[in-house]
C-alpha cells in the first residue's frame, strides 16, 4: 500500500472518529437535558427538605444543566435580596452546595458589594489594584448591620470594610509619605465611601524592589495624627503602632 493510500485511510478513520466522538457528546448532552424535569423535581424536593429552616426566606429557581461542569444546578435566592444566594449541585447521584460560604457567611452578597463599591471610585492610574475587604462574615455582624446589608440600606456609608491600593511614591521620607496618605484619603473620601481602615502598599519609585505596607489606618488617625505616625514609620519606631492601633512593614 502506497503512502497516499495510507494517508487517505488515516484521514478517513480520523474523520469517522471525530464524528463519532461529537455524536456521543451531543447525545449525552441531549439525554441530560431530557432528564431535566425529573431532576428538577428531585432538586426541588431536596432543597425544601434540607433548608426547611429558611423555606420562607428563599426562592428556588429552575434546575439547569451545566454542560461544562457536567452537572445539574439550582440557584436559591433570598427573597429580600437577589444578590444573596447559594447554589445546589447534583452530579453522580450526589448533592453538594455553597450554602455555608455563599448564604450563611454571605460571600455572594459581600462580593456583589465589593464590586459596587469599586465602581464608585473614579478610575485612577495612581491608585491601582484596589481591593475591598469586609471586616467580618455576614453572620458575624450584629442583627442590625446584617439587616442593613441585606436590605441595601446605604451600606457603603457603614464603616464595616477596608480598602487597599498599591501606590508608587517618590521615596519613603516624611513629606512623600504624608502627601501620599493624605491624597489617598481624599481620593477615597471624595467618592463617598467610608471604610473602617485604609491600607496602602507603597512602592519606592527610586527603587521599585522596596515596599512599605501600612495597614489599618483609621480616618481619625489620618486626620488627627498623621504627622506623628509618619515620623514613627520613617524612624522605624514600632511603639507608634501600639499607640494608634495600626501596623506597617518594610520589605524588599
Amino acid at each position: 500500500m502506497d503512502t497516499k493510500k495510507q494517508l487517505t485511510i488515516g484521514m478517513s478513520l480520523l474523520f469517522i472518529f471525530v464524528i463519532a466522538f461529537f455524536g456521543i457528546v451531543i447525545i449525552n448532552v441531549k439525554n441530560k437535558e431530557l432528564l431535566l424535569p425529573k431532576i428538577d423535581k428531585k432538586m426541588q424536593s431536596h432543597i425544601k427538605d434540607k433548608y426547611i429552616n429558611i423555606s420562607n426566606d428563599i426562592k428556588i429557581n429552575k434546575t439547569k444543566f451545566n454542560n461544562i461542569k457536567n452537572r445539574y444546578e439550582v440557584k436559591v435566592t433570598s427573597k429580600d435580596n437577589k444578590n444573596l444566594y447559594f447554589m445546589v449541585y447534583y452530579k453522580n447521584k450526589k448533592f453538594s452546595d455553597t450554602y455555608q460560604n455563599d448564604y450563611i457567611k454571605g460571600n455572594s452578597l459581600l462580593n456583589y458589594y465589593k464590586k459596587s463599591f469599586l465602581k464608585k471610585l473614579p478610575k485612577s492610574k495612581k491608585y491601582i489594584n484596589t481591593k475591598i475587604s469586609f471586616t467580618k462574615d455576614l453572620n458575624k455582624y450584629s442583627s442590625i448591620v446584617k439587616k442593613a446589608l441585606i436590605e441595601n440600606d446605604d451600606i457603603y456609608k457603614l464603616s464595616i470594610y477596608s480598602i487597599t491600593s498599591d501606590i508608587i511614591v517618590s521615596n519613603f521620607n516624611n513629606d512623600s509619605l504624608k502627601s501620599s496618605i493624605t491624597n489617598y484619603y481624599k481620593y477615597i473620601n471624595n467618592s463617598k465611601l467610608k471604610p473602617k481602615y485604609y491600607n496602602l502598599i507603597l512602592t519606592n519609585k527610586e527603587d521599585i524592589t522596596k515596599e512599605l505596607e501600612i495597614n489599618n489606618l483609621s480616618e481619625e488617625v489620618i486626620t488627627n495624627n498623621l504627622e506623628e505616625i509618619v515620623t514613627g514609620i520613617v524612624n522605624n519606631n514600632k511603639e507608634i503602632t501600639k499607640k494608634y492601633n495600626f501596623n506597617y512593614k518594610y520589605s524588599d
